[in-house]
């Protein structure tokens, strides 16, 4: 893959892949949360509801706020990256996509650390298994 992007878009395209697991910090520690908080309450579902509901919302506006100044600042970032006229529009369109991943991929967490919570374990690795050999393969197709 290094060989067919070259060492300029490899480069973005490790780097965009360090922002989306570092994106795991605007989750302020609420995934680790739910799991416990999930797991005490797990015969009321009246309380796991508000657990799920509030931690939703706080993830929403952390990942959006990320997500606002990834995209706003895409340009000066891909300048801050130092890319040739030839790439920067596209590395600029990359960054803004990757802004919008962001709140999908801390939604994501939350929902699945409810799994955990649960220990619904079997569901989980079924899932993780899926998306870990989706993520590992789609790189290759769209080159």
């Amino acid at each position: 893959m290094g060989r067919k992007l070259g060492p300029e878009l490899f480069g973005v395209f490790t780097l965009a892949l360090a922002v989306v697991g570092y994106a795991s910090i605007f989750d302020a520690g609420l995934t680790r949360a739910v799991i416990r908080e999930v797991a005490i309450e797990k015969d009321n579902e009246e309380n796991k509801l508000k657990i799920i509901s509030s931690a939703t919302v706080v993830i929403i506006y952390l990942s959006l706020a990320a997500s606002l100044l990834l995209f706003f600042f895409s340009g000066h970032i891909a300048l801050l990256l130092n890319i040739s006229e030839t790439f920067f529009h596209n590395v600029s369109v990359s960054l803004k996509i990757l802004a919008a991943s962001i709140p999908l991929f801390l939604i994501t967490q939350i929902w699945l650390s409810i799994l955990e919570g649960e220990e619904r374990f079997g569901l989980l690795n079924i899932y993780k298994s899926i998306t870990g050999a989706i993520l590992a393969i789609s790189p290759a197709l769209f080159i």
